[in-house]
C-alpha cells in the first residue's frame, strides 16, 4: 500500500465516522465517542503521512547527509608533473586538471567544493 492509497482510506474512515456523529442524536454515547476518538486519529495520520510526502519530496536523510558532505571544501589530490599532471576531485575522482584556469570552486562532474 502507498502512502497516498493509505490517505484515501483514512479519509473515507473519517467521513464514515463523521457520518456516524451525525446520525446519533445522543452525543454521549459509546458510538459517538469512538467515532470522535477515529476522527481524531484519522486527522493525525493524514497529517503525518502529508508531511512524511513532503520530506521524501526533498529527499532522503542520506541524500541530505551526502548534500551536506559535498558542500564541504576538500582539496583535489594532485599526480604526476605539471606537463603531465592530474587533479582528480576527492569525491568523484574526476581529473580537474583542464579546468584548474577556470576558477571554479566545485567539481563539475559531482558537485564536491574543491579548493585546487
Amino acid at each position: 500500500m502507498t502512502q497516498k492509497e493509505a490517505i484515501k482510506i483514512l479519509e473515507k474512515k473519517k467521513e464514515y465516522s463523521e457520518r456516524i456523529t451525525d446520525n446519533f442524536l445522543d452525543h454521549s454515547s459509546v458510538e459517538i465517542k469512538d467515532a470522535n476518538e477515529t476522527i481524531e486519529m484519522c486527522d493525525m495520520a493524514i497529517s503525518a503521512l502529508k508531511e512524511i510526502q513532503q520530506y521524501h519530496e526533498i529527499g532522503t536523510v542520506e541524500e541530505c547527509r551526502e548534500a551536506v558532505e559535498k558542500q564541504k571544501v576538500k582539496p583535489c589530490e594532485f599526480y604526476g608533473d605539471e606537463e603531465d599532471g592530474k587533479l582528480l576531485c576527492p569525491n568523484c575522482g574526476e581529473d580537474l586538471w583542464d579546468l584548474k584556469e577556470c576558477g571554479f570552486n566545485n567539481c563539475p562532474y559531482c558537485g564536491q567544493a574543491v579548493t585546487l
